[in-house]
């Protein structure tokens, strides 16, 4: 896909990839019609509505963030227990921190008929006799704050775009690790049952992980040590050079 349309364009190679994982194995939950359909609207919203919000204030960014990631959620993970729901938000989350503008937009959006094509044509094959007498129109009227997935949807989704909405508005340098990690928490299902090891254990964790980051980098390593992985060269003279300042 790099090849073919730009290196800029390699994000949104890796969440087709991501869609291709789900759909080999996870329907829609609806008739195949209305699940490509459904399909389509998905791709649309990647391509199109992380270049919106990208420039947006906070509050356009949280409504784009939010809507566009709970209608994904909608339409293509009405089984949150198989895990296509945090695939779906991986996706959405590392395009959001790789918009494209001008040409590469353009290579971006025929990759992107290219990559439906293909899952496109991998859902069918796969799912094409599955749920024949459900319409999606059906499963959209079903939608209600008492319904426990429509409620796994919502705090997904409101819960991802807020944190993207604010790390983005504030100017926070890779702010897609940060919605990484708050999909990867919320993204489980019967997530109330383990809130204390998605929370409190993981929290626990990154503190002392990071604490422990920061004291070894404060530690007169050898230079050469950092120097094996270029980004972690740029981070450690950094370091160093603030260590050095009076």
């Amino acid at each position: 896909m790099s090849a073919l349309f730009g290196t800029a364009n390699s994000s949104m190679a890796v969440s087709i990839f991501c869609i291709l994982l789900a759909v080999r194995f996870v329907g829609y939950g609806y008739n195949i019609k209305d699940s490509l359909f459904g399909m389509f609207i998905v791709f649309a919203i990647l391509l199109c509505c992380p270049v919106l919000a990208y420039n947006c204030h906070f509050l356009g960014k949280l409504v784009i963030y939010t809507l566009s990631l709970l209608v994904m959620l909608i339409l293509a993970a009405q089984q949150p227990q198989m895990g296509n729901g945090g695939l779906l938000t991986f996706s959405f989350v590392f395009l959001c921190e790789n918009p494209v503008y001008g040409e590469d937009f353009i290579q971006r959006a025929w990759m992107t008929l290219l990559g439906f094509a293909l899952c496109g044509l991998v859902l069918y094959r796969n799912h094409k006799n599955q749920n024949r007498e459900i319409r999606l129109l059906s499963l959209l009227k079903k939608i209600d704050l008492h319904n426990k997935l429509f409620q796994w949807q919502l705090r997904l989704a409101l819960g991802v775009g807020l944190v993207l909405s604010l790390f983005s508005w504030l100017g926070a340098g890779k702010f897609m690790w940060i919605g990484f990690t708050c999909g990867s928490l919320l993204s489980d299902y019967n997530v109330e049952n383990n809130i204390h090891e998605k929370f409190t254990d993981r929290l626990v964790g990154a503190v002392i992980g990071s604490f422990a980051f920061y004291l070894i980098y404060r530690l007169s390593l050898p230079d050469s040590i950092p120097s094996l992985v270029p980004s972690a060269a740029s981070a450690w003279a950094s370091v160093r050079n603030t260590s050095t300042r009076p």
